[in-house]
């Protein structure tokens, strides 16, 4: 093979016809070769795989949106029982006023048992 042949065949200036054998038998190789970068620079994946890869790269993603949700709805429910929902006032099982009656009394007998009753 002429190498100077084979670039003036690329750039258009010889003609097929005017190449030798051994040139020619060059060429052919040279545009099956180009047929094989071609098709593997320009493969295209099946609607399959793309949906595979798809799922691998969407499925992290979701798994992250469910965690994030799960605690915002966590956060909000705590809120919401400890803030919101108003309390109820726990009625005493004894009132306040006897209760209190019955400490001054208790602190009065201490007192008169100090003063050496």
């Amino acid at each position: 093979m002429s190498e100077e042949k084979f670039n003036d065949f690329l750039d258009g200036e010889l003609d097929q016809e005017s190449l030798d054998a051994n040139t020619k038998k060059d060429l052919e190789i040279y545009f099956e070769v180009l047929k094989v970068f071609r098709a593997r620079y320009d493969y295209k994946p099946s609607p399959k795989l793309e949906e595979k890869i798809m799922r691998r790269l969407i499925k992290p993603r979701k798994i992250l949106w469910e965690l994030a949700l799960g605690v915002a709805m966590f956060a909000t429910v705590f809120y919401v029982i400890f803030n919101v929902i108003p309390k109820q006032n726990i009625k005493p099982i004894t009132e306040e006023n006897r209760v209190v009656s019955e400490l001054f009394d208790y602190l009065s007998l201490v007192k008169l048992v100090g003063d050496g009753f």
